[in-house]
């Protein structure tokens, strides 16, 4: 439901910025619908050219450092929907692991580890872990889309993981831990100004 709650709102043009559990609500019904809520820091991706049609101000950190992906604290402008999907795949860790992927406890700390820390793997299925694990990627440009969330997400419901596919997705994890702990060495060694040209 917040995948697709998420490809609902960026399929209007718009990034919520401070995706947490705390802006999610559960119905109490018997489908016990999941709803995002709190848009008081969200902002359009591509505003109209006649208007300012941006809802927050540009320039300032804004959102929950738990949750908050490194793009978000280095000041950089252009933040689109995958600043979302990495909170997604953050409450996604937390779900399956009953903790953070980082502890904190300041925001300096958060900041520094969603910087250069590798996020520890999640348990559960290979596809979940997978895909957890590709939410968190430091790159955005590498993180996967809400549609291809859902579509995954659907596909490991109906289909369960085994043979074969099962053997990639474990190949796919460790290539994600090889390249996440490469991305982690190169960020420590780069200025903050390199980082924001980076993405």
């Amino acid at each position: 439901d917040l995948a697709n709650g998420l490809a609902a709102v960026h399929a209007a043009g718009l990034v919520h910025r401070d995706v947490k559990p705390a802006n999610v609500l559960i119905t109490r019904t018997a489908a016990n619908q999941i709803h995002l809520c709190d848009f008081g820091i969200a902002k359009l991706h591509e505003p109209a050219e006649a208007i300012d049609q941006k809802l927050t101000q540009s320039g300032a950190i804004l959102g929950t450092p738990e949750y908050m992906p490194l793009e978000a604290s280095l000041y950089t402008p252009d933040l689109d929907h995958r600043v979302d999907i990495y909170s997604l795949g953050v409450i996604a860790f937390e779900l399956l692991m009953q903790r953070l992927p980082f502890v904190g406890p300041g925001m300096e700390d958060f900041r520094d580890q969603h910087l250069h820390k590798e996020s520890p793997q999640a348990e559960g299925s290979i596809a979940l872990r997978s895909l957890v694990a590709e939410c968190l990627y430091k790159a955005p440009g590498a993180r996967p889309g809400p549609e291809n969330i859902l579509a995954r997400l659907q596909k490991n419901r109906s289909e369960p993981t085994k043979g074969g596919r099962a053997l990639l997705q474990e190949a796919n994890l460790q290539e994600i831990a090889k390249r996440s702990e490469s991305e982690r060495i190169a960020s420590e060694k780069k200025t903050l100004s390199q980082q924001r040209d980076d993405l």
